[in-house]
C-alpha cells in the first residue's frame, strides 16, 4: 500500500510539520521524534484520501459529464429551432 511514496525529511522551522507533494512525503519537523509521528500523520491522510477522497472525485466527473451532455443536448434543440424560425 503507498509504495509509490517517496520521503524526505527537510528539517527547518516551517509553519508546516510536513505535507505530501507529488507522490512524497516532506517531513519539515527537527525533532526526530516529531518527525516520526509526523511521518505517519502524512502516511495515513494520504491513505485515507485515497480511499475516502477518490470516489468523490469519481462521482463529482460523473455529475459534470452528465450536465455538460444535457447541455450540449439543449444548445443543439436551440440551434435547431432558431434555425427552422430563419
Amino acid at each position: 500500500m503507498a509504495h509509490e511514496l517517496k520521503v524526505k525529511w527537510l528539517p527547518n522551522s516551517n509553519c508546516k510539520s510536513g505535507e505530501v507533494l507529488d507522490r512524497t512525503i516532506y517531513i519539515y519537523e527537527e525533532d526526530e521524534a516529531e518527525a516520526l509521528d509526523t511521518l505517519r500523520h502524512e502516511f495515513m491522510d494520504y491513505i485515507f484520501s485515497i480511499e475516502f477522497e477518490s470516489p468523490y472525485k469519481r462521482l463529482i466527473n460523473k455529475l459534470v459529464a452528465a450536465f455538460e451532455e444535457e447541455m450540449y443536448g439543449r444548445k443543439e434543440r436551440l440551434i435547431e429551432k432558431l434555425l427552422k424560425n430563419l
